[in-house]
């Protein structure tokens, strides 16, 4: 059994509309802290790391630990059919096989959504990925957005440099270049906590659909090193955690 409201779900939402734009079907798993999923995209490129606080419910019930298997699409597209003034429910009667998303407002809509076949295991979050990060920056969300879409006009690759005075991203075209250079003293660069410089290459489709993730929280956490996976936190607290590990592009000439 499981049983949840929410008075505003549009964190849950947004964050949840990032997310599918990777993975299609996820597994999350309920318990008493809320819920979380782990997932891979399809092309193995990106992995999506995502909890979302029981505190962020004004009720949540569940019995011990469940998994739900879910279309993540047809999901957003039912909590986007709540207003903001909508109180937004979910019920799971045990032995369903449906899981209903009730939103009450100045009328009650009821949506079910079926329960999926869970076709593989889900992925374990890497445990030793943080180990290998030399770089650790926070930095607005806005700031990093709009760098992203800068460099998507010249290129469909972007360069992340940091050493001990500034962050940059830097995209290189046939003809152009776009440069954005963050110095250590930027209002917008929150920390930077270099071990060693570093520079590492990433692709900007998946770059440019991770910052959507840009609406649930004004800053990120941004880890990478020399060819190393790159790790993007968005966190709000006592709400929820959006995290994405995306694999470098390695040079091969």
């Amino acid at each position: 059994m499981f049983k949840a409201t929410i008075n505003d779900v549009s964190l849950f939402r947004d964050a949840l509309d990032t997310i599918s734009n990777f993975i299609n079907e996820g597994v999350f798993t309920v318990n008493k802290n809320g819920l979380s999923l782990v997932a891979m995209d399809p092309a193995s490129v990106v992995m999506v790391l995502f909890d979302l606080l029981s505190s962020n419910f004004s009720e949540f019930d569940v019995s011990g630990e469940q998994s739900l298997t879910l279309n993540i699409p047809y999901l957003v597209s039912i909590l986007k059919r709540a207003s903001s003034s909508d109180i937004v429910s979910f019920e799971l009667i045990e032995g369903d096989s449906v899981l209903k998303v009730i939103l009450k407002g100045d009328s009650k809509r009821v949506f079910t959504l079926p329960m999926l076949e869970t076709r593989s295991k889900p992925p374990e979050a890497p445990k030793k990925l943080d180990e290998g990060f030399k770089v650790l920056i926070e930095v607005e969300s806005g700031v990093l957005k709009e760098g992203a879409k800068d460099a998507l006009m010249v290129s469909d690759s972007i360069v992340f440099k940091a050493d001990e005075k500034s962050f940059n991203l830097l995209a290189l075209g046939d003809t152009s270049q776009v440069n954005l250079s963050l110095a250590r003293d930027s209002p917008s660069l929150l920390n930077l906590d270099v071990k060693s410089s570093s520079r590492a290459k990433y692709s900007l489709e998946y770059l440019d659909k991770m910052m959507k993730a840009s609406k649930v929280a004004d800053t990120l956490t941004v880890s990478f090193a020399d060819d190393y996976p790159l790790k993007l936190d968005y966190k709000a607290i006592d709400k929820l955690r959006l995290s994405f590990i995306l694999a470098p592009r390695i040079d091969t000439e």
